[in-house]
């Protein structure tokens, strides 16, 4: 049983759609990683910004009643600290969906896309 032109270029297509939704979805991952490291910054950033206000707001009063408020800024660094540990495993996971993403654009370009549907018809 043979193939003909028309089967063929509809097998192409399907394929090529194929890897271009595999690539719109590794898109739109890696742009939820983004965003996720902007929230990240921008947490640390307020965290930092909240414990040094507090340490001026601290500085108005005695030091007999500063002890809590210390500890507040203390709280603010340790989420600042927190956040911070959080960006590198999302920078791994940005980096390894960036490296699919260039090896599924790659074969698209190349062609490549097609032999991983061509056994599916023999």
């Amino acid at each position: 049983m043979g193939f003909s032109v028309a089967d063929t270029a509809l097998c192409k297509w399907l394929a090529k759609k194929s890897q271009k939704n595999k690539i719109k979805g590794f898109q739109k991952a890696i742009d939820k990683l983004n965003e996720a490291l902007d929230c990240i910054a921008q947490d640390e950033k307020e965290c930092l910004e909240l414990a040094d206000k507090t340490l001026q707001w601290a500085s108005q009063f005695p030091e007999e009643f500063q002890g809590p408020i210390l500890e507040r800024k203390k709280l603010y660094e340790l989420h600042a600290k927190e956040s911070v540990v959080m960006r590198p495993t999302v920078i791994a996971e940005l980096v390894s969906l960036e490296k699919l993403k260039k090896i599924e654009v790659d074969a698209l370009h190349n062609g490549d896309f097609i032999t991983h549907w061509s056994f599916l018809f023999y």
